[in-house]
């Protein structure tokens, strides 16, 4: 059979320009699977992007209030301990200046007037002290009865002849028990 040169060399061009053809199909369409997937990638990496800079900034929030939260703790154990230690210099200069007080004219004033009316009061009395005072209130009183007490550290315990009623007069036990006071006072004076 003869063949037409024409014919296949069209039949060749037609063959090529449909291999030409499919092979542009399949580039259109491996690029187009190619762009589709770039795309899905590009979603799924600014997805995952996204979420780690929320939870980032999740965990960077929770530091910054965690640290936040502990130097305020620790502030205001600071705090707490610097008013823990001026009240402790204040309760100390306190009790100073009551030894002082010992040493003034007051205090003898003080105690004499103490003593002379809870001797009207209970006729018979004995006086609880410092041994510092003892030769103070013999100066103040010859005739009371006076005892030594050493806890005591300034200031008088009177106690009547039965022994039924004591009076603490002592000037460091009340100032024990205004302790609550001065410090709750103390510092809303420096507040201000």
């Amino acid at each position: 059979m003869k063949h037409d040169s024409g014919s296949l060399s069209n039949v060749i061009k037609d063959i090529e320009k449909d291999i030409i053809k499919s092979k542009k199909e399949m580039f259109n369409e491996l690029d187009k699977q190619i762009k589709e997937e770039k795309n899905q990638l590009k979603q799924e990496l600014k997805k995952e992007y996204n979420k780690r800079v929320r939870e980032g900034k999740i965990r960077i929030t929770e530091e910054i209030s965690y640290i936040s939260e502990k130097n305020e703790l620790d502030n205001k154990r600071k705090l707490l301990n610097l008013k823990r230690e001026l009240f402790d210099n204040f309760m100390e200069l306190i009790y100073n200046e009551l030894i002082e007080f010992r040493k003034d004219r007051k205090y003898s004033i003080l105690l004499k007037k103490q003593i002379n009316y809870f001797k009207k009061k209970f006729k018979s009395i004995t006086v609880w002290c410092n041994e510092k005072d003892i030769n103070l209130l013999r100066k103040i009183d010859k005739k009371i009865n006076v005892k030594s007490d050493n806890e005591i550290i300034i200031g008088i315990i009177i106690e009547d002849k039965n022994k039924s009623q004591k009076v603490d007069l002592t000037l460091d036990r009340l100032l024990e028990s205004k302790k609550k006071y001065f410090s709750e006072n103390l510092f809303k004076r420096l507040s201000k």
